[in-house]
C-alpha cells in the first residue's frame, strides 16, 4: 500500500537532487573553463561595488583592481569574497524546486540581486569592523559572515519556496476567472 504512493515523491526528490547537483557541477565547469578571466571579472566588479558603497557612506572608497582602499580600511577582494557561490547555490535550489518556470524565473531575477546586496552589506560591514575592531576581523570574515551568507541564502530560498504555492494558486485562480472569447 505505501509502496505505490511513495514512488512518485521519491522520483521527484531524485529529480530535484539531480538538478541541484547538475547546476553546481555546471557552475564548477564554467569556472574551470572560464578560468582566471571569469574570476577576475567577478572579483573586480565586486571590488568596484564595495568601493562605491564605501564612497556613498563617506569612507572615500576606491578600487584599484581587486584592492579596495578607503579611509576606514584597506583589503583585497578575492573571488571567494564575491556572491558567486551563494548565487550558484541559489540558482541550483530554485531550479531544483518542483514548480513552473515563471516562479523560477521570478525567483532568479529577484534572488540573485538580493544575494549580491547581502554580500555587499557583508563586505562593507567587514571594512568598518576592520577599522573599529581589527582583532575581530578574521573571525568575523572567515567564521561569522561565511556561515551567515550560507544561512541567509537558505533562508531566502525558504521564503521564496513558501510563497510559490500561493503565487501559483493566485495565477491559476486568475486564469479560471478570465472571460473566454466568444
Amino acid at each position: 500500500m505505501g509502496r505505490r504512493g511513495s514512488a512518485a515523491p521519491a522520483a521527484g526528490l531524485l529529480r530535484a537532487w539531480a538538478v541541484f547537483f547538475a547546476v553546481l557541477i555546471a557552475y564548477q565547469l564554467a569556472l574551470e573553463t572560464g578560468g582566471p578571466a571569469l574570476r577576475e571579472l567577478a572579483t573586480r566588479a565586486n571590488a568596484q561595488l564595495t568601493a562605491g558603497a564605501l564612497w556613498l557612506l563617506g569612507a572615500e572608497g576606491r578600487a584599484y583592481g581587486s584592492v579596495v582602499r578607503s579611509s576606514v580600511f584597506t583589503a583585497e577582494i578575492i573571488f571567494e569574497c564575491t556572491a558567486a557561490l551563494p548565487i550558484a547555490m541559489w540558482v541550483a535550489a530554485v531550479l531544483a524546486y518542483p514548480t513552473g518556470w515563471r516562479p523560477k524565473l521570478l525567483g532568479l531575477v529577484l534572488g540573485m540581486p538580493a544575494l549580491v546586496l547581502l554580500n555587499l552589506v557583508r563586505l562593507v560591514s567587514l571594512f568598518y569592523l576592520g577599522h573599529w575592531w581589527e582583532a575581530a576581523f578574521e573571525t568575523a570574515h572567515l567564521l561569522v559572515w561565511q556561515s551567515l551568507m550560507v544561512f541567509l541564502t537558505l533562508l531566502l530560498w525558504l521564503l521564496w519556496a513558501a510563497t510559490v504555492p500561493a503565487w501559483t494558486a493566485r495565477r491559476r485562480e486568475a486564469r479560471t476567472h478570465e472571460p473566454r472569447p466568444a
